[in-house]
């Protein structure tokens, strides 16, 4: 495939957001069980809690790039590499685009209202 359409890259762009989100939800599931068993074992405090941080940061990482390099995950024009550069960014970039869709979708609901009065004339 020599080029990349912008409705391509659009769909590309959905896709990573999905990826992103699941690692998300991956980390926000397995976080509580990963405290509880950290916990039986040491004490949560100094360098045991910044072990325990790092350990629930690289969670996501982990499993979107186990996830995207499973078959039709990605559209087939896309290479193996590819695929993993797009699954480890997708779970590094995992709570950013939670909090940044969090935000952002409460207030392009908020603003509605406003742009349909603006748009119909009312």
């Amino acid at each position: 495939m020599d080029t990349i359409t912008f409705s391509q890259i659009a769909y590309l762009a959905l896709l990573w957001t999905g990826v992103s989100l699941f690692g998300w939800v991956t980390t926000q599931i397995l976080k509580t069980p990963l405290r509880i068993a950290w916990k039986r074992r040491v004490e949560l405090k100094g360098d045991s809690r910044a072990l325990y941080n790092w350990t629930i940061r690289t969670v996501p990482v982990g499993f979107c790039t186990l996830v995207s390099t499973q078959m039709g995950v990605w559209p087939l024009w896309i290479s193996d590499a590819w695929q993993m550069m797009l699954g480890a960014s997708a779970g590094c970039f995992s709570v950013v685009v939670y909090h940044a869709l969090k935000t952002a979708i409460p207030k392009a609901i908020a603003i509605l209202p406003e742009a349909l009065k603006k748009r119909l004339g009312g």
